[in-house]
């Protein structure tokens, strides 16, 4: 985390909110952090993130929105936002993303399988195709 703190002052990136650490206990913390349009080659932004650290990123466009989003390493999860169910649907297959939610986020379910793309995990969590990763599948192939 220490890392991940310098660079975002190196950056400069304009910090729109910041949580408070609390003063008394042991232990590292790192503040909630909202960030304002940082540089996309930024390490924070370009690798999953799973400290209360996010950035708020403007785009011009929904392809470079689409461009920004996939052209990472990483594909665990992603979230769209919006008013109009068929444009939503339509940016959210376009996501290189295990899993995509629709006006919500991080709302994982038992019964729904949880993955992710490219570099974000192996195998899945969750629903039949969770269970199915504990299974041991045996092929028996006889010749008669």
């Amino acid at each position: 985390m220490q890392r991940t703190w310098q660079e975002i002052q190196e950056a400069k990136a304009p910090i729109l909110y910041q949580g408070e650490v609390p003063s008394e206990g042991a232990g590292l913390f790192f503040p909630i952090t909202l960030l304002d349009n940082p540089p996309a080659e930024a390490t924070y932004v370009i690798r999953e993130d799973f400290g209360p650290l996010r950035a708020v990123i403007k785009y011009r466009n929904l392809d470079e929105t689409v461009r920004l989003a996939n052209g990472t390493a990483y594909g665990l999860g992603a979230s769209v936002w919006g008013t109009d169910p068929e444009s939503l649907d339509a940016v959210a297959r376009r996501l290189d993303a295990g899993t995509v939610w629709i006006n919500q986020h991080l709302n994982v379910h038992p019964n729904i399988p949880f993955s992710g793309y490219k570099n974000s995990g192996i195998g899945i969590e969750f629903g039949e195709d969770g269970l199915k990763e504990f299974c041991n599948v045996q092929v028996i192939a006889n010749k008669r």
